[in-house]
């Protein structure tokens, strides 16, 4: 076997590091450039993600995690914007297929999801797809569902079947797509936006990720105003029951809460990039988090301390029981007879 020249490795392999080294400048340049939204870093190490008065643990691993939304039924949605696989979480943390999309190519971001219809919504922003929002039906059939926005990302919906669509563009909108695809400008003034959710009331807040601000739009539409600022590339948002606003800081890997006030301040750490989160009827928040591939579990601790004053001893064992303010012990004696005392 002929012995294959040295000189030709070594240029050979110079060439393949230069071929690395431009494919990798391109995609950061069409990243920062060509003003579409970052599809995230490789899953990284986690980082022990903390927020006080809850445990924290993993609840699936989803690659690539971008929103989390709950269906009708209880089942968590979650999409993977890379390979245009949505994702049906039960409560138990098995994870199903909902749907695969088409051109994988596209980019998308999502998912959305309608209890009237119980359609499920994903956003395709890329090439070939780009700029449309498609519908996945309950029995799995995908089409398109509306066109023209440009850059659309996130969604959320008024609960009469109506969905509301944040653009990535600069300057950019939310947009209001009604039950039947019409599609019509609802909110301006916006720069990269994000994560839109209605409160309890009807008012509409998006994140602008270019300004690092939460926005809020009027009742009826139109210029948005700032609700607060000072956040780290915000890309989602959820109202927990006390009507607080949590923001995903996708950036530093922190989640911050809101009042009433705009008045902020850091609610959660350790994450790598949380990209969306939401809470279920129980108060467990769930925290999808692009650069760790999971979607993390929050659970409230009891705030309740134990309130046990009764103490029983039996043959031995210990127990302990809830009751009011008096203890009481007991024991078994060997003839078979009980003896006690209560305080």
């Amino acid at each position: 076997m002929a012995a294959r020249s040295t000189t030709a490795i070594n240029k050979g392999t110079i060439m393949n590091q230069i071929t690395r080294w431009a494919s990798a400048f391109m995609s950061a340049f069409f990243i920062l450039v060509c003003n579409v939204p970052s599809l995230g870093a490789a899953p990284q190490t986690q980082l022990s993600p903390y927020i006080p008065g809850f445990t924290v643990t993993t609840f699936a691993n989803i690659p690539y995690a971008r929103g989390v939304i709950f269906d009708t039924a209880g089942n968590l949605l979650t999409l993977n914007p890379h390979t245009g696989t949505v994702y049906s979480i039960e409560p138990n943390g098995q994870v199903h297929i909902a749907a695969d999309l088409p051109d994988v190519t596209a980019g998308y971001a999502g998912p959305g999801f309608d209890p009237i219809s119980g359609n499920i919504y994903v956003s395709s922003y890329l090439n070939q797809s780009g700029n449309q929002i498609l519908k996945i039906t309950p029995n799995g059939e995908v089409s398109v569902f509306a066109s023209g926005i440009p850059a659309p990302t996130s969604m959320t919906t008024d609960g009469i079947g109506n969905l509301y669509v944040a653009s990535y563009a600069c300057p950019a909108s939310i947009y209001k797509v009604t039950p039947d695809g019409q599609v019509s400008t609802f909110a301006t003034g916006l720069c990269r936006a994000d994560g839109p959710i209605f409160d309890k009331n009807g008012k509409l807040f998006a994140c602008d990720r270019n300004s690092n601000k939460v926005m809020l739009a009027p009742p009826e539409g139109g210029a948005v105003t700032t609700f607060a600022s000072g956040f780290d590339i915000p890309t989602g948002l959820t109202f927990d029951k006390q009507g607080n606003l949590l923001v995903t800081n996708s950036n530093n890997g922190t989640i911050s809460i809101v009042d009433a006030q705009g008045i902020s301040k850091i609610f959660g750490t350790g994450f790598t990039n949380p990209m969306a989160l939401t809470f279920d009827k129980v108060g467990q928040l769930f925290i999808a988090d692009l650069g760790a591939g999971k979607i993390f579990k929050a659970t409230p601790l009891d705030p309740t301390p134990p309130t046990a004053t009764q103490l029983m001893i039996n043959n031995g064992a210990l127990t302990t029981t809830s009751t009011t303010v008096q203890l009481k012990v007991a024991a078994t004696n060997k003839d078979g007879s009980q003896s006690g005392l209560t305080m």
